[in-house]
């Protein structure tokens, strides 16, 4: 397939039932873009995201953006960026995702 148009990567397409039967969204984010440069390196505003989802499939927007909230006195996060996004790791090195 040939892909013509703006993006400078291929575009893709999956048939729906493979989507259905084998893709689950863990997040979704609700941005703004603020700022679009001529190379593709967007600037993007995150104005609200979910990593919860009704049995329906139902998107539960959280009402802003991802904040963690440490649950005891002296737990820490280190937080680094990975693939363009905000990734915290507890003590143990283990994925925290926000609330």
């Amino acid at each position: 397939m040939e892909c013509v148009g703006l993006t400078p990567a291929p575009l893709l397409s999956i048939r729906p039932s493979f989507v259905d039967n084998r893709f689950t969204i863990d997040q979704v984010e609700y941005i703004h873009i603020d700022d679009h440069p001529a190379d593709y390196e967007y600037k993007v505003a995150i104005l609200d995201f979910a990593n919860t989802f009704g049995a329906d499939g139902t998107i539960e927007w959280k009402g802003g953006k991802p904040q963690w909230q440490l649950k005891q006195k002296g737990e820490m996060l280190t937080f680094t960026v990975e693939d363009g996004q905000w990734l915290a790791r507890n003590s143990s090195g283990e994925i925290v995702l926000p609330d």
